[in-house]
């Protein structure tokens, strides 16, 4: 219950080892509990890069619904528009981005339309839509037409995991039939390690 209590207090996106040292555990002790708590269904472990730089992927860890129940909290929003995990993994893109000598805009308003992050390459307009749960798959193709429609060039979309890539390539390439605009699938992990944009 104690890392399951630290990961729920984490307002941050941070990794399981700064997790640990919060609950004064050692490296050992912790991998053990979370190996269990996946057993269990009470996480979702994601390996992404969180900060820039040479290091290394970064283990995070997301409460599954039942997780939230054992501790007793109740849920905040996670993963839908202005979800706590969609903030967080909307903030590392724009901050990597940034780190790219791009500049993005968050939540950006478009003759109407929001899109998660806009930023300007070789003056072509690059819109990135972060889908964090199977559950927005179906808005996604709207999400394609409308941004194509307010003058987006390239539509990256971003997930958590390589399952909901596929999940959604899937299903986006199969409802847009020659995509008049350039399209891309991306998990973050993907996304934040490639060498260019």
């Amino acid at each position: 219950m104690i890392l399951l209590n630290a990961i729920a207090q984490a307002m941050e996106l941070v990794g399981v080892v700064e997790i640990y040292q919060r609950c004064k555990f050692n490296t050992s002790k912790g991998n053990k509990l979370k190996q269990e708590l996946i057993k269990l269904g009470y996480v979702l472990s994601l390996s992404i890069k969180i900060s820039s730089g040479r290091g290394g992927k970064t283990t995070i860890l997301i409460l599954i619904d039942k997780a939230w129940e054992a501790i007793g909290y109740q849920k905040p929003k996670m993963f839908g528009k202005g979800g706590e995990y969609h903030k967080k993994f909307v903030s590392q893109i724009a901050h990597y981005l940034r780190i790219k000598k791009y500049n993005p805009l968050i939540e950006y308003n478009l003759q109407g339309k929001q899109i998660d992050v806009v930023f300007e390459k070789d003056n072509q307009l690059i819109g990135i839509e972060l889908e964090m749960s199977e559950l927005s798959i179906p808005h996604a193709v709207t999400n394609y037409q409308k941004d194509t429609e307010v003058g987006v060039n390239h539509v990256i979309f971003i997930t958590p995991t390589l399952k909901l890539k596929k999940q959604l390539a899937k299903k986006i390439l199969s409802e847009v039939q020659n995509p008049p605009k350039k399209i891309s699938f991306m998990t973050l992990g993907e996304f934040i390690t490639q060498q260019e944009i």
